[in-house]
């Protein structure tokens, strides 16, 4: 009697077990970022996603040994030689993504010339300018380097090692940002809902460094926020996070703060040293970078006349702002007025800035953002008021940074407001200030509650992104 109920006991606890498994929110995070992100990749047009073409570049030259780029034209360019057989699919695609800037049109249409006229390799590489990655670091192009260097080993298509680059980005920012989530001990809904915004689903699921940006920033507040709250969290590895992610942008260095978390501010005269070890080596390599790769940006995309030059040399304008205090704090508050289509980019305004998402799922999303980020720090008033004001502090220094490096690299000095903004930047704040809201939440509340919505939440992303690309890019 009792060995025919064995089995039916033994079922029984397999499948609540997998159950719990699908529920858990890294699980289900990591299954819907591939199932989503898959699509996504598949449907948007090569080079139709922000930047791609540069980062694309980038990648390569990376795997062809280009580290620190070295190689220029006649007109100081920075930039690699790219095979024939592949800067032909390249020149083809970027131009079609010209034309279709200027004109849109079905990219049936595209790749029914593509397929026509299958683009024929003639002579030897051709120089390719960089065309703005030239001072990112290695670290975001890691998955795509390693798929970029089959290209050459394997002899595949361009289109082909695109898709490859691609695919290789999102199983591993997907499985950085769901162990991030199994890490966190508070907000890992919020994690979860910040991950699966069509921003970030979009860049994920293309050759992009945003990917990266968010991952490692989503790694390092989990450790962090373990370290607050006394649980195991080794401060190398937390050295490691801030290394990595302030090798992604620069504007990442403002995340060293968060080691500011780690121990009771009572402590910091005994542990500064510590505290020092965590942080030193992230901002002495991202700085070391900077100055080897003299922070290019490929400025002259940005200007017409050379005697404008020299507004787009830091130097010049750190000299200018000296001179000039008040200018810079000028234009940054002008462009705060921008900020309702900054939060609009932010939830998702993919593509070049061109494609929108249904005009309903702004206001539906953000609403949806909001119930998934709350939750509660059950933890002492010290602490809580310890991780809060790190966090705002954090925030805080993020958007002065990220406004400070455009300003300097980006800006004109007679200009209003500060130029190159985009909303997507600014993802990686919000698990700061759901962390702040935690600290000043009353009860925790109901979980189903949370859980439900990011769920949801990350559902009608996908949903809307797929019909955004669709419209824009293919009806």
């Amino acid at each position: 009697m009792n060995s025919t109920r064995l089995p039916d006991v033994k079922c029984a606890g397999m499948s609540t077990g997998l159950l719990t498994r699908i529920t858990q929110p890294a699980f289900l995070f990591f299954l819907l970022s591939m199932l989503t992100g898959v699509a996504v990749l598949a449907i948007v047009p090569p080079l139709r996603a922000p930047d791609e073409n540069a980062h694309l570049l980038r990648a390569y030259g990376i795997s062809q040994g280009d580290i620190i780029p070295a190689q220029s034209d006649e007109q100081g360019r920075r930039g690699i030689f790219l095979p024939s057989r592949l800067h032909a699919d390249f020149s083809f695609f970027e131009n079609a993504r010209e034309d279709t800037k200027q004109e849109p049109m079905s990219y049936r249409r595209v790749f029914s010339q593509y397929a026509a006229a299958q683009p024929q390799a003639s002579g030897g590489p051709m120089f390719t300018p960089y065309g703005g990655s030239e001072a990112y670091s290695p670290v975001p192009y890691i998955p795509y380097v390693l798929a970029a260097g089959s290209a050459d080993i394997t002899g595949i298509s361009w289109l082909t090692m695109l898709y490859l680059m691609r695919l290789s980005g999102l199983v591993l920012w997907s499985a950085i940002i769901a162990f991030a989530i199994a890490r966190t001990p508070v907000l890992p809904w919020c994690f979860f809902a910040v991950a699966m915004l069509p921003s970030s689903l979009y860049t994920r699921s293309v050759v992009s460094a945003d990917g990266a940006v968010l991952a490692t920033s989503l790694m390092a507040l989990a450790l962090c926020f373990r370290a607050a709250l006394g649980m195991t969290s080794s401060p190398s590895w937390r050295a490691i996070w801030f290394v990595l992610t302030a090798l992604t942008k620069p504007s990442q260095v403002a995340f060293l703060a968060l080691e500011g978390m780690a121990r009771p501010l009572r402590q910091l005269a005994r542990h500064w040293p510590w505290a020092l070890a965590v942080t030193a080596p992230a901002l002495a390599l991202c700085i070391a970078w900077v100055l080897v790769t003299g922070g290019d940006i490929a400025a002259w995309r940005l200007y017409d006349d050379p005697q404008a030059r020299q507004q787009f040399e830091v130097g010049w304008k750190l000299r200018f702002m000296m001179s000039h205090p008040l200018h810079f704090p000028a234009v940054a508050l002008t462009s705060l007025d921008y900020s309702a289509e900054l939060w609009r980019q932010l939830i998702g305004v993919l593509g070049w800035l061109d494609t929108r998402l249904h005009a309903v799922a702004y206001a539906l999303l953000s609403g949806l953002l909001v119930l998934a980020s709350l939750d509660r720090l059950e933890t002492s008033g010290e602490s809580r008021w310890r991780i809060g004001s790190t966090a705002m502090i954090t925030a805080a220094g993020y958007v002065l940074l990220v406004f400070l490096l455009f300003f300097l690299t980006s800006t004109t000095v007679d200009a209003d407001r500060i130029h190159g903004l985009q909303g997507r930047y600014f993802v990686v704040l919000i698990p700061l200030l759901a962390a702040a809201l935690a600290t000043a939440m009353p009860r925790r509340p109901p979980i189903a509650l949370v859980a439900g919505t990011a769920i949801l939440l990350a559902v009608l992303s996908a949903v809307f992104t797929i019909e955004a690309v669709l419209r824009r890019d293919w009806f």
